[in-house]
């Protein structure tokens, strides 16, 4: 099992999460010939992999958000997308945990910075991989859940130009 963090604004701006979350899918907002270092990354995700909606907040990236976690499920896109994107890389993923306000991670703590702006990456980071895997498993009802806890002055989440 890899884990690769993953875009959800095209361009930094345009939100596709929520599509994401509807249609039980990811996919690039760029084409094949835009960016092909990134098609290169998403033919190597297999059905089992994590995807972890990513996001940096604007002041300097101090945060690393994680807005959704899911796993592939096949990698090939559900039909049920609109067929404007028919022409993008993308996966059918189970969205397992989504985050109404997106966790924030300290980016110093995990060593994120610049290459992980990026629309899709293979992430290595172990403990970041450990944080992932934390955030992961089942809530239960009645207990707390620690990795929606958030600091007061986090700055509010947006997307890096992808």
């Amino acid at each position: 099992m890899n884990y690769y963090g993953v875009g959800v604004k095209f361009g930094g701006t345009q939100e596709m999460l929520p599509l994401y979350l509807e249609n039980d899918c990811w996919f690039m907002g760029f084409r094949r010939e835009e960016k092909p270092s990134f098609y290169e990354t998403a033919q190597k995700v297999q059905p089992g992999d994590v995807m972890i909606a990513k996001a940096y907040a604007t002041a300097a990236q101090a945060y690393y958000y994680v807005r959704a976690i899911g796993i592939v499920t096949d990698t090939k896109k559900p039909d049920t997308i609109p067929s404007e994107y028919d022409d993008r890389a993308g996966f059918s993923v189970t969205w397992i945990k989504y985050f109404e306000k997106p966790a924030a991670l300290l980016a110093k703590k995990f060593a994120r910075g610049t290459f992980h702006t990026k629309t899709i990456f293979l992430e290595k980071n172990p403990d970041l991989i450990a944080k992932i895997q934390e955030m992961m498993k089942y809530d239960y009802a009645g207990e707390p859940d620690e990795t929606e806890s958030f600091e007061e002055g986090i700055p509010e989440v947006s997307e890096s130009t992808e």
